[in-house]
């Protein structure tokens, strides 16, 4: 056997992976502060923080309380956060008329939070469960039997423009209803609010990662939405092709990114 054996190759990957710098200039995918967004979940009134019992950690926070966590997260270096409310079972009605009014509980807390933080990003989620005594993300059919696609989605058109003009940087549609984001672009564009950006669920919805636990179950006890959904209308598909196939079209119908 020769003693300086020599591979013919055109292709050395370890070139690249020789040194620690020639390593970090060619990462691809890293976690730092800068790459994360806060979920928090607000609560009206002046009560201490309530335990979301399936993510350790996390509370619903009043407004004074929320406002001080976005300026601790800020100086941490976590650019965005995602805001969702938790109301008063009192005020939810089968249409979640409550999302349309001016002084809604999410309004207030961007305001609050954009005054306090202004160069933190603030999203919001658009969708109708937190509001509804059903707890879906969208208007019934008269017989319950199904979401109401279109008569949704011209709610969830007014809702995003208070949101932009509350003053979020994303408004982001988690309720997968057909057409929507072509709809609340429109609305937003029309609005004269060009620079508030979509962000679409679809790749998260579509693609199954919404089924993972504690993640949606956490986020629905936080809006106080959990146990209140009757009957099978879920959002999620069953195939990769059809994911993909509403990923692109919500890209096609103005989503700015897709999560």
């Amino acid at each position: 056997m020769p003693d300086h054996f020599k591979l013919d190759l055109t292709h050395r990957p370890r070139r690249l992976r020789r040194t620690a710098s020639l390593r970090a200039l060619t990462e691809e995918t890293v976690l730092r502060p800068q790459d994360f967004i806060a979920p928090l979940f607000v609560i009206d009134g002046d009560g201490g923080a309530e335990p979301v019992p399936s993510m350790p950690g996390v509370c619903r926070l009043n407004l004074i309380d929320l406002v001080k966590e976005c300026r601790a997260l800020r100086k941490l270096g976590v650019p965005a956060v995602a805001l969702f409310p938790s109301i008063d079972l009192r005020l939810k009605d089968p249409d979640g008329s409550v999302a349309l009014r001016e002084d809604a509980l999410v309004l207030r807390a961007v305001r609050a939070v954009k005054k306090a933080v202004p160069e933190l990003t603030v999203m919001t989620d658009i969708a109708l469960d937190p509001y509804t005594t059903h707890g879906h993300d969208g208007v019934l059919t008269p017989d319950g039997s199904d979401v109401d696609n279109d008569r949704t989605v011209g709610i969830l058109r007014q809702m995003a423009v208070l949101h932009a003009r509350a003053g979020v940087d994303l408004v982001a549609p988690s309720d997968m209803m057909d057409g929507r984001i072509g709809a609340i672009r429109q609305a937003l564009d029309d609005a004269r609010l060009t620079s508030t950006a979509i962000m679409a669920y679809s790749a998260e919805v579509r693609l199954g990662l919404l089924r993972t636990v504690p993640r949606r179950r956490g986020q629905r006890e936080g809006c106080g939405t959990h146990g209140l959904r009757q009957g099978d209308l879920s959002a999620q598909s069953a195939n990769r092709r059809e994911a993909l196939i509403e990923i692109a079209l919500d890209e096609q119908e103005g989503a700015t990114s897709s999560w």
